[in-house]
């Protein structure tokens, strides 16, 4: 007997039911009623042969069978995309110089420019990894088409960015971690939003601090707290999960969130620019699902 097929719209569901955590806004989100989505799940589990989903208080979870099968459904989900996109991408040509913040680079944009570069073959894609205010030099100096890059307030007119979603600033730090009066400081070099922010954070709170570590590169910051030498200010994208993080140290308030942006060049738009500055936007924004934040004491 042959084994079962899976249908991708069952797993699409599933995934949705995931991301809102009960079935009711499943339900919502895709436009069905919240008892077909139920005999969606069920159908599911009949063909996997065991169930996925459990109840967690008001809300579900998945079992170990159901993160199983959730790993898989993405991934049939995307290459059921890639072979759509392959198919109709050999119509589309031409470059693209896209300009990415590192955070970005050394996360979830890598894997979605080679699923386009595999499904739209005769597009060239030039890549710079830069600090957000070398890609706007970049950017003004019509080098880029696409710039994906962090800032806190609006960004000008002239950047023609568009808002993509935002994410929680926190401080990071390598456990044990001893709160000291005096704290030591991992940072980028000015101009940089999150020094910016880190300091006048720590000026506004009266917290006595020094500069222990100046860097342009994530890497390099990523290496100065596994170190040990201090503790820095990032986002959790592409945080190394050897390390901790918290939106907020003991007697201040909250980081505030930074803005995600994508800007584009209007005079150089193209299939090619329009089908990649897509792609990206959807990438960031399923992958900004999730911060699990929890508060920093000190020893």
């Amino acid at each position: 007997m042959q084994p079962s097929l899976l249908d991708l719209e069952l797993l699409r569901t599933l995934l949705e039911v995931i991301r809102h955590g009960t079935l009711r806004k499943a339900a919502q989100a895709i436009g069905r009623t919240e008892s077909a989505v139920s005999l969606q799940m069920k159908r599911l589990d009949d063909l996997a042969g065991t169930k996925l989903l459990e109840k967690n208080g008001r809300s579900l979870r998945l079992t170990p069978a159901g993160e199983l099968m959730t790993e898989y459904a993405r991934r049939f989900i995307d290459l059921n995309y890639e072979a759509i996109q392959a198919v109709s991408g050999f119509r589309i040509a031409g470059r693209v110089r896209l300009g990415l913040v590192q955070d970005f680079a050394e996360s979830s944009l890598p894997p979605i420019l080679a699923a386009f570069s595999r499904a739209h073959p005769s597009v060239e894609i030039e890549v710079k990894v830069e600090r957000s205010c070398d890609l706007e030099t970049l950017f003004l100096q019509d080098a880029l088409d696409l710039m994906l890059f962090f800032s806190i307030a609006r960004p000008p007119a002239r950047l023609a960015s568009t808002l993509i979603g935002s994410v929680p600033m926190v401080w990071v730090w390598r456990e044990p971690f001893d709160l000291a009066e005096e704290l030591r400081l991992i940072l980028f070099e000015p101009p940089c939003v999150f020094r910016q922010t880190a300091l006048k954070h720590l000026s506004r709170h009266r917290h006595r601090w020094r500069l222990s570590f100046v860097t342009s590169s994530l890497s390099g910051t990523w290496a100065a707290v596994e170190a040990g030498l201090g503790i820095s200010i990032r986002t959790q994208i592409a945080l190394p999960r050897t390390l901790a993080s918290a939106p907020i140290l003991p007697g201040q308030k909250l980081l505030p969130e930074v803005g995600i942006y994508l800007a584009q060049r209007e005079h150089t738009a193209s299939a090619a620019v329009n089908r990649l500055q897509a792609e990206i936007v959807k990438s960031v924004r399923n992958n900004l699902l999730g911060y699990d934040l929890q508060p920093l004491r000190g020893s």
